[in-house]
């Protein structure tokens, strides 16, 4: 796949009407932190469309890791397999699970929701294009500890 891979902060108008009310729910739960924190973050009050795509990351501070802890069921099927409690690096193939290592790091790093955009080919040379929003959250208003990730299709 080739892939090329660009990130912003999001607002509102460069959203799809997919994204734009996960980020607006995200943006209400916030609460004087730079996140809402995970506890009133809840994936029951989402939209019903968008769980089935959805993905949370815990984050594993040393050695910097990610944990899927929710892994959406049309996500599930589109990859022929569920990644819940897996790293993100046993995602297949090894150069996804990178690229998403990559992105949930700059979550972490600038503390902050990130858009991220890719255009390009997969391997059978077909048009590639997607947006995902990564949200992070916070237990203690101090660091990113999940991060919750939406986006429809394949990212």
């Amino acid at each position: 796949m080739k892939l090329t891979v660009t990130n912003k902060m999001p607002n509102h108008e460069d959203l799809s009407d997919d994204l734009a009310p996960v980020y607006s729910y995200w943006q209400d739960r916030i609460d004087g932190e730079f996140a809402p924190l995970t506890r009133s973050f809840l994936l029951d009050e989402l939209a019903p469309e968008v769980l089935p795509w959805a993905m949370l990351v815990e984050v594993i501070p040393e050695p910097l890791d990610f944990i899927y802890r929710f892994w959406g069921t049309q996500r599930a099927i589109a990859r022929q397999y569920d990644y819940t409690g897996h790293s993100v690096s046993d995602v297949a193939p090894a150069e996804t699970g990178l690229r998403l290592h990559n992105e949930y790091s700059q979550v972490v790093a600038a503390r902050t929701p990130l858009l991220f955009s890719a255009q390009g080919v997969n391997d059978y040379n077909e048009p590639v294009n997607w947006d995902a929003l990564r949200l992070p959250l916070t237990n203690n208003g101090e660091t990113v500890d999940r991060i919750f990730s939406f986006s429809f299709g394949s990212d």
